[in-house]
């Protein structure tokens, strides 16, 4: 294969199957193309992901210096007691993220606005 379709396979293996799915309506329109039977079996697999996509995971990758405010939060987001929660906010780094859990993405930027809040730094994924 030639160095360039390396390239192209390399970059739609990085793809969701929601972005894939675009591509190939695009090609199919662009070529003027049927993909057919293999985008039959893919639909239904596109639309879980679709789906999935309706939830964030908050990941906490920064502490804060409020941290009994921090280990409350977490407590209330995670039902966790008093020193498993401490633990968890001692446990967090860049490296090491702490996750929180996944909500859906309405409650997940409030969570983490909450958080941001008392000084942590968050991540949505």
């Amino acid at each position: 294969m030639s160095k360039n379709l390396n390239e192209i396979i390399e970059s739609i293996k990085k793809l969701t199957v929601a972005e894939l799915v675009n591509l190939v309506d695009n090609l199919e329109e662009e070529f003027d193309v049927k993909a057919g039977f293999a985008m039959a079996a893919a639909a239904p697999v596109a639309a879980a992901a679709v789906e999935e996509s309706t939830t964030k995971t908050v990941l906490i990758t920064k502490v804060s210096d409020k941290k009994l405010e921090m280990i409350k939060k977490v407590r209330e987001y995670t039902n966790m007691d008093l020193m498993p929660a401490k633990q968890f906010c001692d446990a967090i780094s860049e490296s090491a993220p702490g996750n929180l859990g996944e909500f859906d993405n309405d409650k997940a930027a409030k969570i983490a606005e909450e958080f941001k809040a008392l000084g942590c730094e968050v991540k949505l994924q």
